[in-house]
């Protein structure tokens, strides 16, 4: 994996690009919002309750930090950057979700919800109507054109006291 610069990151969004690497999207929300690594890792601790410093942030942007924890960083700085006087009303659990399309055969959500367990979290977000049970093999290449789903990955995000509930989606061509 290739990490682009702030340049050519802009350039490509320029020429239509809509998904990047987690780690690209977040040096683009950075530029957005004008922050630097510093006061991207403030806000997130004051606004998102997250544990996080300058260098945490600096191992995001280089693609050396949990892809659950890039997610979460991505997911705060949005909602931080949204109108914050209209809260969505979301079950008092489920702390929304994150997504990007790392390709176009490839699309991945990561769901952050408080539960007590593992598999709390994946009975949570399934009773709220979120898919979360694998639809098949993933090996199983028959060229159908759909799109299936993988086992949830689970990670404790101990700073939010939440788990992030990662499903990757992959369209069988």
């Amino acid at each position: 994996m290739t990490l682009l610069t702030i340049e050519q990151a802009l350039a490509r969004r320029e020429q239509g690009v809509q998904h990047f690497e987690p780690e690209t999207e977040l040096m683009l929300l950075m530029h957005d919002m004008e922050l630097n690594q510093a006061q991207a890792a403030q806000l997130l601790v004051i606004e998102a309750n997250a544990v996080l410093n300058q260098s945490t942030i600096g191992r995001m942007l280089r693609g050396e930090a949990k892809p659950s924890l890039t997610a979460l960083a991505i997911y705060a700085l949005e909602r931080i950057q949204q109108d914050r006087e209209h809260p969505h009303d979301l079950h008092r659990d489920y702390q929304g979700m994150q997504e990007y399309q790392r390709d176009n055969e490839t699309q991945i959500e990561t769901h952050f919800i408080e539960a007590q367990s593992p598999e709390e979290a994946i009975n949570k977000l399934a009773s709220l109507g979120i898919p979360v049970e694998p639809t098949r093999n993933e090996t199983d290449r028959d060229c159908t054109g759909e799109w299936y789903r993988s086992r949830p990955a689970v990670d404790y995000i101990v700073s939010r006291q939440c788990y992030a509930v990662t499903i990757q989606y992959s369209l069988d061509v």
